[in-house]
């Protein structure tokens, strides 16, 4: 239900776990084990969680990256150390432990790439970098990060 947050949230540093699976009773679990803040637009959800819920009350995804930190504060890491995808860190790796993963004129006009330590995804400042750059851009603008 929140994909699209929790992917915006790690883009600028924000450590944002993500269950897209499970009920209720997991999620509340999941949050509480991992000494996590349960971000959620479900209001009885969030009842249950407490102080330590974040009900959100807008469905632009912008708008709720707002609220989480308006609430939150800054988020604990840098912008672009997150995978967007699962949550890993990401670490710099030399373009020819890349080359396997990333197709070839991205090989040839790119020098810089990130893998993720979990999963293993690849990164590089490809087409989608004006959009990353204009999110990360936008929360540094407004003294979040």
């Amino acid at each position: 239900m929140l994909g699209s947050l929790a992917r915006r949230l790690r883009i600028i540093g924000y450590d944002a776990a993500y269950a897209s699976d499970g009920d209720d009773d997991q999620l509340l679990a999941q949050a509480v084990s991992e000494s996590r803040l349960l971000i959620t637009r479900d209001r009885d959800l969030a009842s249950r969680m407490g102080h330590d819920a974040v009900l959100l009350k807008v469905t632009d995804v912008e708008k709720q990256v707002e609220e989480v930190l308006a609430r939150t504060g800054r988020p604990t890491g840098p912008p672009l150390s997150l995978c967007t995808t699962c949550n890993g860190m990401l670490q710099i790796v030399e373009k020819q432990a890349a080359r396997p993963f990333v197709p070839e004129t991205s090989i040839i006009v790119n020098d810089r790439f990130w893998r993720c330590l979990a999963c293993g995804k690849v990164y590089w400042i490809g087409h989608h970098h004006r959009g990353i750059s204009r999110i990360v851009s936008q929360h540094l603008h407004r003294g979040y990060l």
